[in-house]
Parts: C-alpha cells; sequence; structure tokens
C-alpha cells in the first residue's frame, strides 16, 4: 500500500508483511511480544483486529475500520498511554506535559487556545496515526522493529518493504474467503493465531483443531 491512499470506513483490510530476507526472526519469545504490541496497537489506532496470523518470517492482520470520528484530549492521551511503554512512554508524557502547560498558559493569557500551538499539532500528528489501515501497520511495525532491534544484535528495520494489503466487504461471504486464506497458512505451520477474539488460541505447529474456523 503506497502512502495514505484512499481508505474506506466500514471495510475490513488483509494484511501482510514480509520479514527481511525471508529471515525467521519470529521465535516464540517474539511472537508472544508481537501480540502484545498488536493489540496496544489496535487500542491507539482505533481499529478492530478481527483476526491475526504470526508466522515465524511473515504476518497476516485482518481488521476492522471503523468511521474517524474527533477524539477528546482525554482519549488520545488514553491511547498513547497504552501504546507506548518504559522510556518511551516517559518521553512522549513529558512533552504531552511541557507543551500542553505551554497551551494552557496561552489559554489563560489571550482567553483561547492557538490552534497553530506545538500542543495542538502534536494532537493533530497523534490523530493523523487513528483509523487509517496504512497507520495501523506503520505503527505496528516500526514499534516491533525498535522493540527487536533493541533486545537482539541487529540493526535497521526487520521488514521487507511495503506490507500488502486486500479489502473487502465484512459480510459473511466475503470474511468466510478470508477465514479460509488465515486458516490455509495455519495449515502450513502455525505459531500463533486468533480469529475473532473468542476463537482459537494455538501454538503447535501443525495448526491441529484449527479448520473447524468459520463465520457464523
Amino acid at each position: 500500500m503506497r502512502g495514505k491512499g484512499i481508505v474506506q470506513a466500514g471495510k475490513c483490510y488483509h494484511l501482510v508483511s514480509m520479514v527481511a530476507h525471508k529471515a525467521f526472526f519470529f521465535d516464540d519469545e517474539e511472537k508472544d511480544r508481537f501480540v502484545d504490541l498488536l493489540m496496544r496497537v489496535e487500542f491507539f489506532c482505533c481499529v478492530r483486529v478481527l483476526a491475526y496470523c504470526c508466522m515465524s518470517n511473515h504476518i497476516h492482520v485482518f481488521i476492522f475500520l471503523e468511521e474517524g470520528r474527533e477524539m477528546s484530549e482525554d482519549e488520545i492521551l488514553a491511547r498513547v498511554n497504552a501504546l507506548y511503554r518504559g522510556a518511551r512512554l516517559d518521553e512522549a508524557l513529558d512533552e504531552w506535559k511541557t507543551l500542553k502547560k505551554a497551551d494552557d498558559e496561552t489559554k489563560a493569557q489571550f482567553g483561547g487556545s492557538c490552534m497553530g500551538s506545538d500542543f495542538r499539532r502534536l494532537l493533530a500528528a497523534y490523530a493523523r496515526r487513528m483509523f487509517h489501515p496504512s497507520e495501523f501497520m506503520k505503527t505496528l511495525k516500526q514499534n516491533m522493529t525498535m522493540s527487536f532491534n533493541a533486545r537482539r544484535d541487529h540493526a535497521g528495520t526487520i521488514w521487507e518493504g511495503r506490507f500488502y494489503d486486500k479489502r473487502s466487504d465484512p459480510t459473511a461471504k466475503d470474511m468466510s474467503a478470508q477465514a479460509a486464506y488465515v486458516v490455509k497458512h495455519i495449515r502450513k505451520g502455525l505459531t500463533l493465531f486468533n480469529f475473532g477474539r473468542q476463537g482459537c488460541h494455538c501454538d503447535d505447529r501443525g495448526g491441529q483443531g484449527c479448520s473447524q474456523l468459520e463465520f457464523q
């Protein structure tokens, strides 16, 4: 997917990204970390993850894109707190507090917030990363790379170029087709998989018991 492109709310997106050089970077520890990060990015970016499959050298994520809406300061801050961890969270919160304090002082002095203030630009930057499949994948892949590189002897991105996407309608027919596609990968050698949050969580290499999955 190039750039922002044209996206449609109310649609499902099947997103696929390969690990660089076809390397098998995702061992059991990395798969667990990926799932934890995926859930945090889902909340931050305001999308719904319907299914995911984390293989040793590539990932599948199936999301539903909801209609975008204005986000309050408290909502954005809650999502920032959910996304980041450790020093990166401290850095983000320090920036937030510093810029918000300056914005509040401007309000007190002039009787209103300056729309061009640094704090307003920060809010706009966070808001642009929400309700969009490209920004969702960008945030997921960048944060996974930073996490991986900080713990492993590796530099640069762990991903091979852009991701691939396929848009579909959230109908039983289209979603069942996507389910069949992901289940095909499970049968080849499952690592981590989830469908509909109430579905199957497996951690074997044969994918036994997952062929029955379908949308009701």
